[in-house]
This record gives structure tokens, sequence and C-alpha cells, in this order.
């Protein structure tokens, strides 16, 4: 018995190492693409700098992002639930979706 539970809490030691060392990876990915966003919004507002429409820093910025190896996606529409039913009359996203050029699914 005792070494059918020796068993068991190895692999569960593992399997928790494995959770840890992909979420530390995840959570890396998370802290790259934030330094990338707030780079290049930094960026895009110093040479713009304030008063102008949101397009405009909205356009800038997906360049700027793009030119740092992301996709960018602009006016992403989101569908609205309300209760049981999905509305299409919902709002748009400034910047959708990112993605990195190098992987297959890196998504923000």
């Amino acid at each position: 018995m005792s070494s059918y539970l020796g068993k068991y809490f190895s692999r569960r030691r593992k399997d928790a190492k494995f959770k840890k060392e992909e979420f530390l990876e995840r959570n890396m990915d998370l802290e790259i693409l934030g330094k990338e966003i707030v780079d290049s919004a930094y960026k895009v507002h110093t040479e713009l700098g304030p008063g102008l429409l949101e397009s405009v820093y909205e356009v800038s910025l997906a360049y700027e992002l793009a030119k740092r190896g992301r996709k960018v996606q602009r006016q992403v529409p989101m569908k609205i639930k309300y209760e049981d039913i999905y509305f299409d009359e919902g709002f748009s996203t400034t910047l959708g979706r990112l993605e990195s050029y190098c992987s297959d699914s890196n998504a923000a």
C-alpha cells in the first residue's frame, strides 16, 4: 500500500511541477506581450502627443505592434449575451486580438 501511495504522490509532484512550469511560461509570455503593448503605446503618445482622434492612436498603435512582430486585428465585433440570446449589435473592440508571427496561437 505504501509503495502505491509513494508512486501516486510522486506522480502528483511531477504533474504539479509541469503545471507550475507551464504557468510560469504563459505568465512570461503575457509579461512580454504587456511590455510590448505599453512600450508601443508610450512611443505612439510621445510621437503624436495628446488631442488627436482615437482612430489616429488606434492605427498608429496597430502599426507599432505590427513592427514588433504582432498580428493585430482592429475593430473586432463582439457579440452581446442577454439572458440566453446573443446579439450581433454589440460593440467593437479597438484592438481585438494580438498574435505573434512566430507562434501559431499566442493570443491577447
